[in-house]
């Protein structure tokens, strides 16, 4: 039994973790954009093409990143940033949270675990994910445990 202190994820990080997903996803597509539009920049209020194609690339990157900010800040997504801990199973995932909800989730849920520098995302579904802090772990051999337990995908 592997337990975590009590930790929240915050708008902030939220938006920070969507955007980078968002990126690593999509890097290609927003490089392709944005090499098309600096191309086409010289011919910018020449070319009506040129002019509509450069603001419509640019708006459309700079718009998607203030869509992952309201999504990100929106109070839909309130129960996201509610206090918890966790508790995990060698066959499930105990979530507690600070209004005494309690949620199990076995282990074979999880399609999916990504280690980044200082979080765990559990994916559960293409865009739903489990955050988990590593700092929220009592100690690194509860880390360590918990690294082995988590199926991930080769």
């Amino acid at each position: 039994m592997i337990r975590t202190n009590t930790y929240s994820l915050d708008p902030k990080s939220y938006f920070k973790i969507m955007a980078v997903n968002r990126l690593r996803r999509y890097w290609w597509l927003y490089l392709l954009s944005l090499t098309f539009s600096l191309l086409l920049l010289e011919r910018f209020g020449e070319d009506p093409v040129a002019t509509i194609y450069v603001c419509i690339a640019l708006a459309y990157l700079v718009g998607i990143f203030i869509y992952l900010y309201f999504i990100a800040n929106s109070s839909k997504n309130k129960n996201l940033f509610i206090p918890r801990r966790l508790i995990v199973y060698s066959e499930k995932i105990v979530s507690q949270s600070e209004d005494n909800v309690h949620n199990e989730l076995p282990l074979s849920y999880i399609i999916n675990a990504i280690e980044r520098k200082s979080y765990w995302l559990l994916y559960i579904a293409r865009s739903q994910f489990i955050y988990i802090p590593k700092k929220a772990f009592v100690s690194p051999e509860d880390m360590a445990a918990f690294r082995k337990l988590i199926p991930r995908r080769k």
